[in-house]
């Protein structure tokens, strides 16, 4: 008797479900927190500051802590921020409502200080002459850049393509199901990019921090709210749970009443 044929899924057309999911998350997530989150300009410089304001704090609140940085009635540009004492870095975070001021004010005096240290200047556009390598080694040696800063950097100077990574881009990639939560880490950051059909990671990165922060939270998640649990397997799997549960507290109940 011949043995009943067995359906493999191949790699490529998962990989190809995985990228119409991501397409349609990432389409939802634009709609529900609007292009606002996404970064602006071509600085390289603004764009770093920018995200790393609006990576723990609302996005109207860093756009105005940028400008306020960037307005010739109080700095003018980033060598003036760069000799501010921190008092005055903090005054300005804290006039446009940043929340955690006192820690972000000093990081970023730091950094700001190392990267003229080394380049004569306040400016990263002569990063993008450097070999990919070397520019990841340079920007990885600034004391006060967030870990994921350095990827992102990269990006923006055209240097790489690959995704930022950080806690709310992980968070939500693995309860959408775009990787494996138990795999290696270099092997979710690659498919995670191999899910990414455009040649936009700082899109995902922006929208992916933005849910992480107000939605997709690692404690209580908004899930009956979220505007892509259709497409989220933890959700799915955490109504199965709920359901089972009542399903369970209603049997009982039932019981009782039969009693």
């Amino acid at each position: 008797m011949p043995r009943p044929c067995r359906v493999r899924i191949s790699a490529p057309m998962a990989i190809r479900e995985k990228a119409k999911k991501l397409d349609r998350v990432l389409k939802a997530l634009e709609k529900f927190y609007s292009r606002s989150v996404l970064p602006e300009g071509t600085d390289p410089l603004e764009r770093l500051i920018f995200c790393w304001l609006f990576f723990t704090n609302p996005v109207t609140n860093a756009r105005k802590a940028v400008k306020m940085l960037e307005d010739e009635n109080v700095f003018g540009d980033w060598n003036e921020v760069r000799v501010a004492t921190q008092r005055e870095l903090e005054d300005v975070f804290k006039e446009a409502r940043i929340e955690d001021a006192e820690s972000l004010a000093p990081r970023i005096k730091t950094f700001l200080q190392n990267v003229f240290e080394e380049l004569d200047d306040t400016a990263l556009e002569p990063l993008k002459e450097l070999k990919p390598d070397k520019a990841k080694k340079f920007l990885a040696s600034l004391e006060g850049l967030p870990s994921w800063a350095i990827t992102y950097m990269l990006v923006t100077l055209g240097l790489d393509t690959q995704v930022p990574w950080d806690p709310h881009t992980e968070r939500v990639g693995a309860r959408i199901r775009l990787f494996d939560p138990n795999a290696a880490l270099p092997q979710r950051k690659k498919l995670l990019r191999a899910a990414l059909q455009d040649d936009d990671p700082l899109r995902l990165h922006h929208l992916f921090v933005e849910h992480g922060k107000k939605t997709c939270t690692e404690e209580d998640p908004k899930c009956p709210k979220c505007p892509v649990n259709k497409d989220c397997e933890y959700y799915l799997r955490r109504g199965a749970r709920a359901s089972k549960a009542e399903a369970g507290g209603n049997g009982t109940k039932a019981a009782k009443k039969k009693g």
